[in-house]
């Protein structure tokens, strides 16, 4: 059982096929002017949970915790993942999935990194880093860089 993958979004929702779909990828950055701190944050995370048939026949527990700027840590969210029956359409051979649409809200108490950390059965799998940053960055004549944005 693996968390095979999270992304960080503005929105996501699961279709009647069995799909997700998901807005604004990538967003890992807020630009947030100082007037507006502290302040309420949100982001969806699109995940997907994955094993073989044998990992599905047992309850998993499934967890999210926010790591802000000081390092300090906040349970956000906890779960219990259970898929009593497979998919109809699972081919053998192949992983069954759960697909996860989330919405991570919290207050942004300063500037930096905020990460949200996801757990299964215990085990850190994935961190989904969100920056809340001053909308002052963006003055100037340089466009922040690529790795900035």
């Amino acid at each position: 059982m693996r968390l095979d993958w999270v992304v960080p979004c503005r929105y996501c929702e699961l279709a009647g096929d069995g799909t997700m779909s998901i807005l604004g990828a990538g967003l890992d950055t807020f630009w947030v002017t100082e007037d507006q701190m502290p302040s309420d944050m949100a982001v969806f995370l699109a995940t997907r949970v994955a094993g073989g048939e044998d990992e599905w026949s047992s309850p998993h527990t499934f967890a999210v915790r926010l790591v802000r700027p000081d390092l300090e840590e906040e349970a956000v969210l906890q779960a219990t993942l259970e898929m009593p029956n497979l998919p109809p359409l699972k081919q053998p051979g192949h992983e069954a999935g759960m697909l996860l649409p989330l919405v991570m809200q919290w207050r942004a108490q300063d500037y930096g990194l905020h990460s949200f950390d996801l757990f299964l059965d215990g085990t850190r799998e994935r961190s989904a880093p969100i920056n809340v940053r001053p909308q002052t960055d963006l003055a100037g004549d340089t466009p922040p860089s690529p790795e900035e944005t």
